[in-house]
């Protein structure tokens, strides 16, 4: 029993740590995509902001616009551009860390697909009851226990001697012959006390470190759950609100421009205040994803769960040795 006990926290142990990679692999991954996102974005304001500085320049050659006014949106334009080559040259650097992670070299002909949303399968698990007792940490912590658990049991069993009552006879050089025989194998009165107290020490730290593990998983999911509320709330009111006005003056102030109505102080404040909601619109897309995949990740799928942790009634499903390429879907 001691044996298999050590072998189910193993599995579960190998099991979380899987899980875990492949929340940082979803984590990195969303990463990613948001660093593309935002460069797409920059790229895009670095082309508007481009020829609002052609229609200022020309504005200027005819005597309608300051040279400091058609300075101001040259300079803008510029610092649009060189925030794009950053954003680049950043979504390339996450590019080259999520291929390590997939164990990919940096020019293998593979085409990353950039997203900001979970697969529909994983997303589903974000509304579930899940209770705090499917932390894989403490349910590997609770493995371990298990076992330190049997250890002690096989630690007392070991003070009672086996008694070996037979028939045979053994001589004194070790050969045994046809006979009556009674023998023990260990010492029959030290009790095995060391082992017995080497074993509850054990079992006693490791209970501590469960009712750790315990706490943790408790308020790691409530935290979890506080930061998604937060991220889906205010993109909600950022996407329903504040960018379609930002958008709609934005248009007005391109419009405007186009017909040589150029406020250059009121042009480049409705430009950053685009780009500034843009960008944080994409950014909570993100810290979304990465919040319903932290909630993913602190419970345990069942094909990851070794049938050795699972109650009699529910050990139908594949065990860990069996998981392996059950779910080959794109993180």
């Amino acid at each position: 029993e001691h044996a298999e006990r050590v072998v189910a926290a193993s599995r579960l142990d190998v099991a979380a740590q899987e899980w875990a990679l492949l929340a940082v692999l979803r984590d990195t991954w969303v990463a990613w995509s948001a660093a593309r996102e935002q460069h797409a974005l920059a790229a895009s304001f670095a082309g508007e902001a481009d020829a609002l500085a052609g229609i200022a320049e020309r504005l200027h050659q005819a005597g309608e616009l300051s040279v400091i006014a058609a300075r101001a949106i040259r300079i803008a334009a510029l610092r649009a551009g060189q925030r794009s080559s950053e954003l680049d040259a950043t979504a390339q650097a996450q590019e080259l860390a999520l291929r390590a992670l997939l164990g990919l070299a940096p020019d293998a002909p593979v085409t990353l697909r950039p997203t900001l949303t979970l697969p529909a399968d994983l997303r589903a698990r974000v509304d579930l009851p899940s209770p705090a007792t499917d932390d894989p940490a403490l349910r590997a912590q609770l493995a371990r226990h298990q076992s330190a658990e049997a250890r002690l049991r096989l630690e007392i069993r070991k003070q009672y001697p086996d008694l070996n009552l037979g028939i045979s006879v053994e001589d004194d050089r070790g050969e045994r012959s046809l006979g009556p025989s009674l023998g023990f194998t260990i010492p029959l009165w030290n009790g095995n006390v060391r082992g017995i107290a080497n074993a509850d020490a054990e079992r006693s730290a490791i209970a501590a470190d469960l009712e750790a593990a315990w706490a943790a998983a408790v308020h790691d999911r409530a935290q979890a759950q506080v930061v998604l509320a937060d991220r889906t709330a205010r993109l909600d009111a950022l996407d329903r609100t504040l960018v379609p006005l930002v958008d709609a003056q934005l248009a007005d102030a391109k419009r405007l421009a186009g017909l040589g109505d150029i406020d250059t102080a009121l042009l480049l404040d409705v430009l950053d205040t685009a780009w500034r909601c843009k960008s944080e619109l994409i950014a909570l897309r993100a810290g979304q994803a990465q919040a319903e995949n932290r909630l993913i990740a602190l419970a345990l799928p069942g094909w990851l769960v070794a049938d050795e942790q699972k109650p009699d009634s529910q050990k139908t499903g594949p065990t860990v040795e069996g998981a392996q390429g059950a779910e080959e879907k794109t993180p």
